[in-house]
């Protein structure tokens, strides 16, 4: 799609979705970075590099070592969705078997043996009318990949016509429909893509016949050129668009438009199912109220500078849903309940006030009051929610010491089956503030993170699953909530065990200079959810991308 046309369908794209209630992010490759989520800059620049290149996956690496900039087929976008979780992406149409395919050449799209491996359904106008679609579809069905049309008819559509004289086995007539068919696709672990088509909308397939003729002849015009591979398509749909006085452009754009209305219904269905059955996952809440562990809802979208990809649905993996959802046990008459587990520090809290603004140094004593409390972010979280009636396992490590039998003294209406009794200090911390209520200075002494290793934690899991006689008490925690103060180490073997079990990660930055902690390597991907405010969300954007390139500050107020 030329510039400035794909620029603005890229907008109007975004747009769309957002009004449909659903948060677009754009996907490309900015030099040599695989982007989920292109600012309006970052989609600026691709959209008008004239040395913006097509990156089908096998050329990913490629691209990314070269550092180049350029459109994601959709072989690359439904590996880049995969890998971020995203299980629904929109495009305009995909790639397929060539007319002679099978008999002079084996040209098959990558798009198509991507959809035979990667659970990403894909929503399209079809296959486009250059290519062979009665083999395609045969390819696709060979490789066990389902493939359905959306609304009234079994007719695969044809991209720029509504017909193609092949039927598919499946049809979903509405969105719900289509949800519930990638809900029961991912759930059973069929490990490969769905592809939906949907016809472009009447009012835009009149011209159809005129553009298939004006295929026809720019095939023969290509074939005469000798061009070849993945140039092909790029030609075909540039030559046609001159053909038919920009009425091919008008139609592409109009069926992108229309797939991604379709997309964000069938993502907003999606989301709402999965919901439906969270809540009726976990546990009984016998306390006075109850309290929701959210799980994770994004959405996003992506634009490929040929083909102009449109939109990703990803549920279940990236921000925070604002939802309250509560946790109820189908098994009403038993006292078993899974619980989420905290992990992190607990810190007995001193706090000195001076009540004179004339400090006296050199050994003198000072006029002030102390204060003694309990803190660290774990202990405060895991502290909240049973407060709230949502009892949580907390793991945390403690000194043998006077601190830690004032702690598990404090804290008796928490469960405290995760203490680890270590042979050094509780972490403690002093603050010190002056008459006007300013912090002079503070002491801290939290060595005893360090300590809690892997080792620990997974002992302490495995006796707690002996005293509360659950099946498996981790792997049925509907939540794990980490906070900075742990080793990055240790931050790292909780998340891959948490990864392995399939159960969500909960990540408490706890302050600037550990916010950075799972986002030096790929543990961040791992993460669920995470709670930074705005100064330590700056750093987590920094270590990912090696500087802060987006302006906060303005996103947020002109949000």
């Amino acid at each position: 799609m030329p510039y400035p046309e794909n620029l603005k369908t890229a907008h109007d794209v975004e747009k769309i979705a957002l009004d449909q209630g659903v948060l677009p992010a754009t996907v490309g490759v900015i030099k040599g970075k695989v982007c989920v989520g292109l600012t309006t800059t970052q989609l600026e620049e691709l959209a008008s590099c004239e040395d913006a290149i097509k990156i089908p996956k096998r050329e990913m690496v490629w691209a990314v070592s070269q550092q180049l900039s350029g459109g994601t087929t959709v072989s690359a976008t439904m590996f880049a969705a995969d890998v971020a979780g995203i299980p629904i992406f929109v495009t305009g149409g995909i790639g397929g078997c060539s007319q002679r395919c099978g008999e002079t050449s084996l040209d098959i799209s990558s798009d198509l043996t991507e959809l035979s491996r990667t659970p990403v359904c894909v929503i399209s106008a079809g296959v486009k009318s250059i290519l062979d679609i009665p083999k395609t579809l045969e390819y696709l069905e060979t490789e066990g990949v389902t493939v359905a049309t959306y609304g009234a008819s079994k007719e695969f559509p044809a991209f720029y016509t509504r017909s193609s004289g092949v039927n598919a086995n499946i049809n979903v007539e509405n969105p719900t429909s289509a949800a519930k068919l990638i809900d029961l696709s991912f759930t059973l672990g069929m490990n490969c893509g769905i592809l939906i088509g949907v016809p472009i909308p009447t009012e835009h397939s009149e011209d159809g016949d005129l553009i298939e003729r004006a295929i026809q002849q720019a095939m023969i015009e290509h074939e005469e050129a000798g061009i070849k591979g993945k140039d092909v398509t790029p030609f075909i749909l540039k030559r046609v668009n001159e053909l038919t006085d920009g009425k091919a452009l008008v139609s592409n754009i109009a069926l992108v438009k229309h797939n991604t209305e379709v997309g964000c219904a069938i993502a907003k269905e999606l989301s709402l199912l999965r919901k439906a059955k969270e809540g009726q996952r976990t546990l009984i809440n016998h306390g006075s109220s109850d309290i929701g562990i959210p799980k994770r809802t994004f959405m996003t979208q992506s634009t490929n500078s040929s083909s102009n990809q449109s939109l990703l649905h990803r549920q279940s993996r990236g921000p925070l849903s604002k939802t309250k959802r509560c946790f109820h046990s189908n098994h009403t008459d038993s006292v078993e309940r899974s619980q989420p587990v905290v992990i992190g520090a607990s810190v007995i809290d001193f706090v000195a006030s001076l009540k004179s603004s004339n400090i006296v140094y050199g050994g003198e004593t000072n006029t002030g009051s102390l204060q003694v409390g309990f803190g660290g972010v774990g202990r405060n979280l895991s502290d909240c929610m049973s407060r709230i009636g949502q009892n949580s396992l907390f793991i945390s490590a403690v000194g043998k010491d006077i601190h830690a039998q004032n702690l598990r003294h404090h804290c008796q209406h928490m469960n405290l089956e995760g203490l680890v009794d270590l042979d050094c200090s509780t972490a403690t911390y002093c603050l010190v503030i002056d008459s006007n209520g300013d912090v002079l200075l503070g002491v801290g002494d939290m060595g005893i993170t360090n300590e809690l290793t892997i080792d620990h934690l997974m002992r302490l899991l495995k006796r707690w699953h002996e005293i509360m006689k659950f099946e498996s008490a981790i792997s049925q925690a509907p939540l794990v909530v980490l906070d900075g103060n742990l080793s990055v180490e240790v931050i790292d073997q909780i998340c891959h065990f948490c990864s392995k079990k399939h159960i969500p990660v909960w990540f408490e930055p706890t302050c600037v200079s550990k916010a950075k902690k799972p986002f030096v390597s790929d543990t961040w991907r791992k993460i669920s959810y995470a709670s930074p405010n705005l100064n330590e969300l700056r750093v987590m954007y920094a270590t990912l991308e090696g500087e802060e390139t987006v302006d906060f500050d303005s996103k947020i107020f002109d949000s």
